[in-house]
């Protein structure tokens, strides 16, 4: 694992066999998630849980320093609450722990979690909305692969496209962009809601796959 020490503070050149960086890389998560560090709510490092980010800022504690701070019960992902088809959850961010683990959201590190046990291959529709706080919500498999993401681009309220598959799990996180957080409600639906302008497959995002789509229709005159 490497090891890393602030250039600001030690005001050295080289250090002993660790990796000089500046103030705000050494007090930002992915400096040492790219590293294989075990974070507290992070699973692809390994789950012995031995560091944390401290969600007000700061280097990176020992996870034994922050024990008294998890306060939710599905604060991480292995603690996830069920969800169910049709069922619609109010639940909150406020005292919630975390890190920035997904791929377009903005710095929305306090997180919650839930999980939903598929039973019937097809798309469902999951739909958060936020009070008083702009929402992130993702969707990630038991490895924490992140699969869909959206953050409030549908109106007031963050929704996404599951592709779900008979007999997988899937881990729906809950979070507030730049740190924000509040209470919400999470809905889960059969079926499919366009969630984006433009998202043709209905999966979360719109790329190429959506452009390619497009034009084949196009040239069958769908």
């Amino acid at each position: 694992m490497l090891s890393f020490y602030d250039l600001q503070v030690a005001n050295l050149i080289a250090g002993g066999g660790g990796i000089g960086l500046p103030t705000s890389a050494m007090q930002t998560a992915e400096t040492y998630l790219r590293a294989y560090w075990d974070f507290v709510g992070e699973i692809k490092n390994g789950t012995e849980d031995i560091w944390f980010m401290p969600p007000e800022g700061g280097y990176p504690i020992l996870a034994w320093q922050a024990a008294n701070r998890f306060v939710l019960a599905n604060d991480q992902m292995l603690d996830a609450t069920p969800i169910a088809v049709g069922q619609t959850i109010s639940g909150t961010t406020v005292g919630a722990t975390g890190l920035d683990i997904t791929a377009n959201g903005y710095n929305d590190l306090l997180d919650v979690w839930y999980a939903f046990d598929c039973t019937t291959t097809g798309k469902y529709t999951i739909t958060l909305t936020g009070v008083g706080f702009d929402t992130t919500l993702g969707v990630f498999d038991g490895k924490q692969n992140e699969i869909a993401f959206n953050d409030e681009f549908f109106g007031s309220k963050s929704r996404v496209i599951l592709n779900g598959k008979a007999g997988k799990r899937y881990y729906l996180r809950a979070a507030g962009i730049d740190g924000q957080s509040g209470g919400f409600t999470l809905n889960l639906t059969a079926g499919a809601t366009q969630a984006i302008q433009g998202d043709i497959n209905y999966d979360g995002k719109v790329n190429l796959i959506d452009l390619s789509t497009l034009a084949e229709n196009w040239m069958l005159g769908v």
